[in-house]
């Protein structure tokens, strides 16, 4: 039997071939974003999967010392920084209009 987080890692490889719009075209007010909107996609799709229900859950998942944790870590992050807490809540809550802008793209 494969391992639940192995295929969830090849998943998230997966994520990385979808050709998604350089960011957005329009410009946006304020401070530009440092992680990039495919990575928001990851965590995404790492909450549905494991069946977590906040922004602080997933944080504190992905901090933990478990294999299982580690190996989701290096897929989404390699040796990146990690959003913080507050970056992940704003970032989820603004996925939804991401997404539109991603399908749309994908025809």
């Amino acid at each position: 039997m494969i391992a639940r987080n192995a295929l969830l890692v090849r998943l998230l490889a997966l994520v990385d071939h979808v050709p998604l719009p350089s960011e957005y075209q329009q410009r946006r007010r304020g401070r530009p974003y440092v992680y990039p909107t495919r990575l928001i996609i990851k965590l995404w799709l790492v909450m549905v999967f494991r069946r977590i229900r906040s922004a602080y859950t997933l944080h504190r998942f992905l901090q933990q010392d478990q294999p299982e944790a580690q190996e989701l870590r290096e897929a989404l992050y390699g040796n990146g920084p990690m959003p913080s807490r507050r970056t992940l809540e704003r970032r989820l809550a603004t996925l939804p209009a991401a997404l539109e802008v991603e399908i749309a793209s994908l025809g």
